[in-house]
């Protein structure tokens, strides 16, 4: 058995042991007779990240020995994922009210950096802002601009909030 080390795969979020993949291993020895044992462990181990997140961790271990009845150093793959299903959460930059006596009004850009967001698996998150749907007032006195922030988690859970922006 060759031993390049332990092994450790990242599986995608969310697996479910049915999904696991049974790793191959390969034996050779100089002489004919060699046997090859793969173990898997006896349950996933969870480890709590947060509330409504865990690390899961599941291990096979190959052992081999030779017709001479030598042993090879065990051989581990060791898979890792996380269980998340919570979304993020995003607050909004407040509503707004532009009164505007020029022609064209001073509208200010959307400000992803005051979206407020967290969650309980992912420590980085990124902040996408929907391109701007304008509407007309239904009086003709101005428009509203509406924005969509979406926050994602690594886990692809989303959460998404809008904010408001009235031009009169």
């Amino acid at each position: 058995m060759q031993d390049e080390g332990p092994t450790v795969v990242e599986l995608p979020c969310n697996t479910l042991p049915a999904d696991i993949p049974i790793p191959q291993f390969e034996i050779t020895d100089n002489c004919d007779g060699a046997t090859l044992d793969i173990i898997p462990d006896d349950a996933i181990t969870e480890v709590v990240l947060g509330e409504g997140c865990l690390e899961c961790t599941y291990v096979y271990t190959a052992t081999g020995t030779d017709a001479c009845g030598n042993p090879a150093e065990p051989v581990t793959v060791t898979y890792v994922w996380k269980m998340d299903n919570t979304a993020p959460t995003i607050t909004a930059p407040e509503d707004i009210t532009i009164v505007d006596c020029e022609e064209v009004a001073t509208i200010p850009p959307a400000q992803i950096d005051e979206a407020v967001v967290g969650d309980n698996c992912s420590p980085d998150l990124d902040v996408i802002v929907s391109d701007d749907i304008i509407t007309p007032l239904p009086d003709g006195s101005g428009y509203t601009i509406t924005r969509t922030y979406t926050v994602t988690d690594d886990c692809g859970n989303t959460s998404s909030v809008t904010r408001t922006v009235i031009v009169i």
